[in-house]
């Protein structure tokens, strides 16, 4: 168990300085997603929530936003394709009707449903078995168990947002 523990906290301090390098950095959440070994959706929503680490998806410079602005009046409502992180998020946050009225229609890219479908189907094989995390904060050791019912959230969340996107 020594060994688990010691395993564990070097990955946490490992972690904590990705974290470092995104907070200082303007790059891509899948890029760290990637190095965290996480799924980049739910290391989009970890981040705010969890990390207190505002998740960009720009530098938030005045020429983006310009830029932004330009871009969806130059569209003239012809629509827009999001990906899987900016569609689980448009859902989570509950603007499907807002980014509808802006941009009619939303669509999402075959990559995108395949993405949300895989993630659907890893909370579905989840349902019924005893799961956990074992992880390093703040000088504590934390185990978390799942139980049954917030494995049925997920998979529920999971369904609705796959439902939405397609």
């Amino acid at each position: 168990f020594v060994e688990m523990k010691q395993m564990t906290r070097r990955m946490a301090e490992r972690d904590e300085e990705l974290l470092n390098v995104y907070r200082d950095n303007p790059i891509p959440i899948v890029w760290l997603a990637g190095l965290l070994r996480k799924d980049e959706i739910e290391c989009s929503i970890g981040l705010p929530a969890e990390m207190n680490i505002p998740f960009r998806i720009c530098q938030g410079l005045r020429e983006e936003r310009e830029l932004a602005f330009s871009t969806i009046a130059n569209n003239g409502k012809r629509g827009v394709v999001v990906d899987a992180v900016t569609a689980v998020l448009i859902k989570r946050l509950g603007v499907e009707e807002a980014v509808e009225a802006v941009c009619e229609p939303t669509k999402t890219a075959s990559t995108t449903i395949e993405r949300l479908t895989e993630r659907y189907h890893e909370a579905e094989s989840m349902i019924g078995r005893m799961m956990g995390t074992f992880g390093y904060r703040d000088g504590q050791y934390i185990l978390t168990e799942h139980t049954e019912e917030h494995q049925q959230n997920i998979l529920k969340a999971r369904a609705d947002e796959l439902e939405w996107a397609r």
